[in-house]
């Protein structure tokens, strides 16, 4: 089957704005302050500047949030910055998504799938960007290394636009009830062990 192409910066500017306002509203609402808050939390990690963010969580806000131009002019200063290797990737990896250059972007990500690294949120965020660019059953595959590895965000996975085209298959909804069952272990796990009352929290049912 042959996927369609995201097309040029403006198509993909128009895609990503009707994806932010989904995202946003999915998650803090959908006012103009909610997306002020979504940005601001990114921006917040990146100034620690102490091993946080290296400018892909801010810049993907952005583009999540319809600020396109801006996101991918972030991406091309910071990787002028030479993180490094897989941080390169990572960067342009998502620039190139958000300029609508498919293959291009693709051509990054299977670098990325050959990788040895063991982050499993580094995995998850990889596996949206396939979800995204329509490259299901990688996509699948390496959603599935992130959950096995230990990030299963139930209520993420099950809230972010960019794994939409994923949705009604049989393998993610596979992949979701098995994240669930997995939270609420760890869950259970962390209320066993007194965790809210460490951390001066009420817990929550999910």
């Amino acid at each position: 089957m042959r996927l369609k192409p995201l097309g040029h910066l403006s198509d993909a500017g128009n895609n990503l704005t009707n994806l932010a306002e989904s995202f946003v509203s999915r998650t803090l609402g959908s006012s103009e302050l909610s997306k002020r808050v979504a940005i601001s939390r990114a921006r917040g990690l990146e100034s620690k500047n102490s091993g946080g963010d290296y400018g892909y969580g801010t810049a993907l806000v952005l583009g999540m949030t319809g600020r396109v131009e801006e996101a991918v002019s972030m991406l091309r200063q910071r990787e002028l910055d030479k993180p490094w290797r897989l941080g390169k990737l990572y960067l342009t990896s998502l620039r190139t998504l958000l300029e609508g250059k498919r293959e291009e972007s693709l051509g990054v990500s299977e670098e990325l799938m050959q990788a040895t690294f063991r982050d499993p949120e580094g995995m998850y965020y990889l596996g949206r960007q396939l979800a995204y660019l329509r490259y299901e059953a990688q996509a699948l595959e390496i959603l599935s290394r992130a959950v096995d590895n230990g990030f299963f965000c139930h209520q993420t996975m099950l809230r972010d636009p960019w794994l939409d085209s994923l949705r009604g298959g049989t393998e993610f909804t596979a992949l979701l009830n098995k994240a669930h069952q997995l939270h609420r272990e760890a869950s259970t796990a962390f209320l066993a062990g007194g965790g809210a009352s460490l951390l001066g929290i009420h817990s929550e049912g999910y």
